[in-house]
């Protein structure tokens, strides 16, 4: 005999989990992921909230830091810095001030002083206010969340979801139904766990997301974007600081996301070199990897999935998941609810070339801005 709910969403990330806590609000919700809960590519991420982003991207991370403020999320403002050329920065300015975000332009000296990063190169120097969350701390909130609001969380371990066919989800021999709909939103799982397999939404890729931890042997006070190489520096203890460059090897499964590469925290470090000469002796300390989908065009991927009535996939927010997932969650609660409007950019059958993957640059968020 299955146990019957609302809605049923597979998948405890950053969507599934804002996604479960906003249809909790009149709806009975099951909540299934392999747990921990937050874990995944949103236990692996650098825990960075930029809005230095295109349209809609930065209305989506405003709404989402207003949702975070409205639940108490453990969230530090932070100033960003971005080195940019001067027709990037013009483009730059023009979004932020479209979405009333304050910014302000500095000298490469009031950047290094700013940053406590010794900067190097040409470059326009951008800043923001941009914000840090504590993954940890929030999964924690989550939970309490959860208990509070009646959402029942399911974490398996081995078995994974299977046969999602006519509102019926099967775990070995637990089986569980859903009146009004199935949201799949585990990331770079959703299509396995759909059983689409190679017929890709969207023009969707697997990737590996990777960050590393390097010690620069000094303290540094912003979050800091080399806009020509997609590369960052985000504070992490008093020596050590977490670097990235978004993106890396195409993939043919999530499982090959799971592993760092040999050699990419070089990679990255060398882009980082352009502009911050500190990085040049960086003693890398760890680095960790997950796997991650983008869409052909860099948009997320909301809505019903092809031949599988009432069941809907929320996946494709490709390296910016912390910035835009809670607004994007309550504008997918609000279709389900009330049948409010979805984007028809994120429509799942949209007509788009996938990513080739290197050295094509990829199509995500951060560089559609310029």
């Amino acid at each position: 005999m299955g146990k019957n709910y609302d809605y049923i969403v597979i998948g405890g990330g950053i969507a599934g989990s804002f996604l479960a806590l906003e249809l909790s609000k009149s709806s009975k919700v099951l909540l299934i992921d392999k747990g921990p809960l937050l874990g995944g590519a949103t236990g692996s991420a650098a825990e960075i909230i930029t809005l230095q982003l295109p349209e809609p991207f930065i209305n989506w991370a405003i709404e989402s830091l207003n949702i975070y403020e409205e639940i108490g999320a453990p969230i530090k403002r932070v100033e960003a810095i971005l080195a940019t050329d001067e027709k990037c920065a013009e483009k730059y300015l023009r979004i932020l001030d479209s979405a009333n975000v304050e910014s302000w332009v500095l000298t490469r000296s009031e950047a290094s002083r700013e940053s406590g990063l010794r900067l190097r190169g040409s470059y326009i120097y951008l800043a923001t206010l941009d914000a840090l969350l504590d993954v940890g701390r929030l999964g924690n909130l989550m939970r309490s969340l959860f208990n509070l609001k009646g959402v029942e969380v399911l974490e398996y371990t081995v078995v994974r979801p299977k046969n999602i066919r006519d509102l019926r989800v099967n775990i070995g021999s637990d089986k569980f139904e859903a009146d009004h709909a199935i949201i799949v939103a585990a990331g770079a799982w959703s299509l396995e766990i759909l059983g689409i397999g190679n017929k890709r939404l969207a023009g969707s890729r697997l990737y590996k997301c990777e960050a590393h931890s390097v010690d620069i042997g000094k303290k540094v006070k912003t979050i800091f974007y080399e806009d020509l190489s997609g590369t960052y520096i985000v504070p992490e203890s008093p020596t050590t600081v977490i670097v990235g460059d978004g993106s890396n090897n195409i993939i043919r499964s999530p499982e090959k996301g799971l592993v760092p590469s040999p050699g990419s925290v070089y990679e990255v470090l060398e882009g980082l070199s352009r502009a911050v000469a500190d990085v040049e002796n960086a003693i890398p300390r760890t680095s960790w990897a997950a796997p991650c989908l983008i869409s052909g065009d860099g948009w997320p991927i909301v809505g019903t999935v092809p031949d599988l009535e009432k069941i809907y996939i929320f996946t494709g927010l490709d390296g910016v998941g912390l910035m835009i997932a809670p607004a994007l969650a309550r504008m997918l609660s609000e279709h389900l609810l009330k049948r409010g409007r979805l984007l028809s950019g994120l429509n799942p059958l949209r007509k788009v070339e996938p990513w080739r993957g290197p050295p094509e640059e990829p199509p995500e968020p951060y560089r559609l801005g310029c």
